[in-house]
């Protein structure tokens, strides 16, 4: 699995939506990831200052981002969608939201969707951290940055945004 960064934070209803906040502001810098060569992952943080050539959208241009939840009955996956929608807003993207019924043939068929329409960067709560790996592929094949929150894929170029739940729970035993 190849990764091009991890971000860790507690799981509160705050937290994910400050997460949602953040994950979109790397979205802007993910797109100029989309045109690595195929098998190599970007490091480190986006770059800042002035981007190459040919790499960001070009002026005018929305940004469009597709995002999968697994449901919105859940509040969690409520407020995350929430927090989303809201950055998106403010940064002028336009944002196609998908929930999947906590059904992963549901969440794929949204993502191959997703990525039919072109969108700049697909943010996903994965239902299932290895049945989500082929429409990561089919991202990663398609150039589209792929952005897991809260829940991690096991194989294709993610960004992973989340907490490390096992080390959250060793610490609280303790």
């Amino acid at each position: 699995m190849s990764r091009t960064g991890v971000l860790s934070a507690p799981r509160s209803r705050r937290h994910s939506l400050c997460a949602a906040a953040v994950l979109l502001a790397l979205c802007v810098g993910l797109t100029a990831c989309s045109a690595a060569p195929s098998g190599s992952a970007p490091s480190g943080p986006a770059p800042s200052g002035p981007e190459p050539s040919g790499s960001v959208p070009s002026a005018g241009k929305v940004l469009s981002i597709g995002l999968s939840v697994p449901t919105l009955a859940n509040p969690y996956f409520a407020g995350v969608e929430h927090g989303v929608r809201e950055r998106t807003s403010q940064l002028g993207y336009q944002l196609t939201e998908r929930a999947a019924n906590n059904d992963i043939s549901m969440q794929l068929k949204q993502i191959d969707e997703l990525i039919g329409m072109k969108v700049d960067a697909i943010v996903v709560v994965p239902i299932d951290s290895d049945g989500i790996v082929p429409a990561v592929k089919q991202a990663n094949a398609a150039n589209v940055p792929m952005i897991a929150l809260d829940r991690d894929v096991n194989a294709g170029q993610v960004v992973f945004i989340g907490s490390n739940n096992v080390e959250l729970g060793a610490k609280g035993a303790d």
